[in-house]
């Protein structure tokens, strides 16, 4: 833990307590207090592990791409409407019609995914492991008794039970000014970081992560892309056990 020098409280991160408590940037501070630590050891030694990883996603991200909509097509916010009935739980949803949406909320996905219906077919397809490259997409691992969206998320969770990192997953919703909202995947408490894990990012992915860093630029969001992954996977899948993919 780190005291800061005006007030005598002790933190993790003196970084946002200065700038919101006391109305200083981390530059002012040291200013100030030249000898005096921002952040404690151990969390320094947490970033540095996981820092090679991660990216800021703007700018380096081009959200200035051609819309992946068809000329003359209505965009995705303006198609009609349907009422469906939920394929788990038989209740009735609202959904865009031009989506291929069958359940209606993350509990059911999950209940899909782990159902005995659907693992006969996972194991008429891959064999029955569920640990096989094609076995992807959103259910509850086993080993960490959690739901994960996707098995980059699963294993990212790995790492941090690895590396004993105290993690939130997809706590909290940000809302924006043009209606839209946004979710992260990870909030790290001990580093005040969120981050967001993306293989690949749509134009819409893209807006979205633009608009948080414009309307909360305080808020401290790194992304985890393809290159990030791959460095963290070379680096612990042989060291931790139930990693999905291994080469």
């Amino acid at each position: 833990m780190v005291k800061c020098n005006i007030c005598n409280n002790e933190f993790r991160n003196l970084v946002l307590h200065i700038f919101y408590t006391h109305k200083l940037s981390s530059v002012e501070y040291k200013a100030r207090f030249p000898d005096s630590l921002l952040i404690d050891k151990n969390t320094l030694t947490l970033m540095h592990k996981l820092s090679p990883a991660l990216k800021t996603g703007h700018p380096n991200y081009n959200i200035n791409k051609k819309g992946c909509w068809k000329k003359g097509q209505a965009s995705w916010n303006k198609r009609p409407l349907e009422i469906r009935k939920c394929i788990i739980c038989g209740r009735e949803f609202e959904v865009k019609i031009t989506s291929r949406k069958k359940l209606c909320s993350y509990k059911c996905v999950a209940k899909h995914n782990n159902s005995a219906e659907r693992m006969k077919v996972i194991g008429k397809i891959y064999g029955g492991i569920p640990h096989e490259p094609k076995f992807r997409g959103a259910f509850i691992r086993k080993d960490l008794n959690r739901y994960t969206r996707s098995s980059w998320e699963a294993n990212l969770i790995r790492i941090f039970n690895y590396l004993k990192i105290e993690f939130d997953y997809e706590p909290a919703k940000f809302y924006f000014s043009n209606g839209l909202s946004y979710i992260p995947d990870f909030y790290l408490p001990s580093l005040d970081l969120w981050i967001e894990v993306k293989g690949y990012f749509k134009e819409f992915d893209l807006l979205k992560l633009k608009t948080m860093y414009n309307e909360y630029p305080n808020e401290n969001v790194k992304v985890l892309d393809v290159d990030g992954y791959r460095f963290l996977s070379d680096k612990y899948s042989s060291k931790i056990p139930n990693w999905e993919y291994k080469k």
